[in-house]
């Protein structure tokens, strides 16, 4: 983990739990919505690379 992953996972840690649980719902509906998007990404990468190996 990089020194600026690290920075931002204390301020969440520090800060999660000063929120309301709207909000902390909020926070993580973000994150949850930010991974699926980045496996959709790498799946999308994949698909691409299998394509043009297959070629």
């Amino acid at each position: 983990m990089s020194e600026k992953e690290k920075e931002i996972l204390a301020k969440l840690c520090s800060t999660i739990p000063k929120l309301s649980k709207y909000n902390q719902g909020v926070v993580l509906g973000v994150a949850e919505g930010m991974a699926l998007m980045a496996d959709m990404s790498k799946a999308e990468e994949a698909k691409k690379e299998e394509v043009c190996a297959g070629s």
